[in-house]
């Protein structure tokens, strides 16, 4: 009974009724030895007070109870702390809401979003699984466990999980102007090289570590034009890219001084404002033929890839605008931001204009505040941080300090998400 004690708990023999139990296994136990074994009892009076001596199946008895008592696990509910780390170890943090984290207990998949610093709570876990071991695993955009396959004992009340940064894909096709596939293209991306194959179809698998929201592609083949971008985004729909042929050099320097003399009168005449427009979130789908004007510009729409270029004749930089979108069936999340000054150079303060569903934004418009808050937070802590290690001032009181006031700052920004995303949007002109 004592060997086998996890099997009592699973069986639910704990409590009054394993009392009962226990109380007649030692009677037995007792009646047993008494039968086998001379047993006897022998009281001493001392000054008023006894000496009790027992042996035999006395002693039996109060064993078998006594041990039952301290040798059967805790028959409570317990709850275990998942610590999420990087591969730099402990201290390699994982950002809150980077995920979640996800627990097996036999048909039960229990799953718990991951929180500040990378620590995620399960609770009232059955004691049968106390000492069992459990798969674990993470379910991010963002990360990955190193261990798939690892089982997790529940011992003690915290385990560590180790992830790395999640390796991407990005895949499309070449062709030109057509529809013909162009084979032998040089695909250039994150670092990374390959070429088109017969059907102009091309591959990337990008690790984790050169993983980010938008990365820059570029396509050169001969004969060709080359093509540029610098908004692609990984784990998305395979592209379509198209290649231009190249004309000869000397049309080439005649094209070039044109071009060069046309946007030299364009800046002159008018003031740009580029950008691109995305579904649901900032690394979102690019959203392609998406009407956009101004008061002052002139109206276009997104390309392929989601941008786009409003010129504005009869305004300078600094001059105010407000952009408005029109898309059936969609409103802007990040609404604050389409009320902006014109830049000085369209290339240094590119505009991305968010898009989702009506019956969507107030998620997509908490998610939006609440991310940019907790990176102009984080970005806030870490020069911080950086600002004491450079006077060699990082000490641990030091860094509990800032690392409060950091808390303090996301539960106050994480508040104002929420009243920001509960307000209505503006209904577009």
């Amino acid at each position: 009974m004592l060997w086998n004690a996890q099997l009592l708990v699973t069986l639910g023999l704990t409590g009054n009724f394993y009392y009962v139990v226990l109380l007649a296994l030692g009677l037995a136990a007792a009646a047993f030895l008494f039968g086998v074994l001379q047993s006897y009892a022998l009281f001493k009076s001392r000054d008023g007070w006894g000496v009790l001596e027992l042996g035999g199946p006395i002693v039996g008895c109060a064993l078998v109870v006594v041990g039952g008592f301290y040798l059967v696990p805790n028959p409570l509910p317990f709850a275990i702390t998942v610590f999420i780390h990087g591969e730099g170890g402990i201290h390699d943090l994982v950002p809150k809401d980077s995920g979640e984290v996800l627990m097996e207990l036999g048909s039960e998949v229990r799953k718990q979003e991951v929180g500040p610093d990378g620590v995620v709570y399960f609770t009232n876990i059955p004691p049968s699984y106390r000492g069992q071991e459990v798969a674990l695993w993470v379910n991010s955009m963002q990360f990955e466990s190193v261990h798939p396959d690892q089982k997790y004992p529940l011992k003690g009340d915290a385990l560590q999980v180790e992830v790395r940064k999640k390796t991407g894909k990005l895949s499309g096709r070449v062709q030109d102007e057509n529809g013909n596939p162009i084979s032998g293209v040089a695909i250039n991306v994150a670092g990374l090289s390959t070429m088109t194959d017969s059907s102009g179809h091309f591959e990337f698998v990008i690790p984790g570590d050169r993983m980010q929201r938008e990365l820059g592609l570029e396509a050169l083949a001969p004969g060709y034009a080359p093509a540029t971008f610098n908004n692609v985004v990984p784990n998305a729909n395979p592209l379509t890219i198209s290649l231009n042929v190249r004309t000869n050099h000397m049309v080439c320097r005649l094209i070039s001084v044109a071009i060069f003399v046309f946007v030299a009168l364009r800046v002159d005449a008018a003031t740009l404002l580029k950008g691109v427009i995305r579904a649901n979130e900032v690394g979102g789908q690019p959203m392609a033929n998406v009407p956009l004007a101004a008061d002052g510009a002139n109206p276009t729409t997104s390309k392929a890839f989601g941008e786009f270029t409003l010129e504005f004749p009869g305004k300078d930089p600094g001059d105010p605008v407000e952009i408005i979108v029109q898309k059936e069936g969609f409103v802007p999340v990040n609404e604050v931001q389409l009320q902006l000054v014109l830049p000085a150079r369209a290339e240094d303060k590119l505009l991305t204009i968010i898009l989702c569903k009506e019956s969507d934004r107030e998620e997509m418009a908490r998610r939006f505040y609440r991310l940019k808050s907790f990176d102009a937070i984080e970005e806030t802590y870490q020069g911080k941080v950086k600002k004491l290690e450079e006077v060699h001032q990082a000490d641990t009181t030091a860094l509990a300090s800032l690392q409060q006031e950091r808390d303090q700052a996301k539960a106050s920004a994480e508040k104002l998400a929420e009243e920001n995303s509960q307000k209505p949007a503006r209904p577009e002109l």
